[in-house]
């Protein structure tokens, strides 16, 4: 599908969004500090074609946002 794709936003006064279509994602990596790891936050870097990428943070539970993009 064509139509899929990871939409992010953040803020709630100034909006900031950022998209990239599933397809043209090439893997889905997780960054994490060990205060990161201690209280289940990090940020979640999506790689696409091209050598683009797209880190999304603060993210709680990043290891669950990777598993629902579908790429391991």
């Amino acid at each position: 599908m064509t139509n899929m794709r990871v939409i992010w936003k953040r803020n709630w006064i100034a909006v900031k969004t950022r998209e990239i279509n599933l397809s043209k994602i090439e893997t889905v990596d997780i960054r994490q500090s060990i205060l990161d790891r201690l209280i289940g936050a990090g940020a979640v870097v999506m790689i696409g074609t091209g050598g683009s990428w797209e880190p999304l943070w603060p993210v709680a539970e990043p290891r669950t946002l990777r598993n629902a993009i579908g790429l391991e």
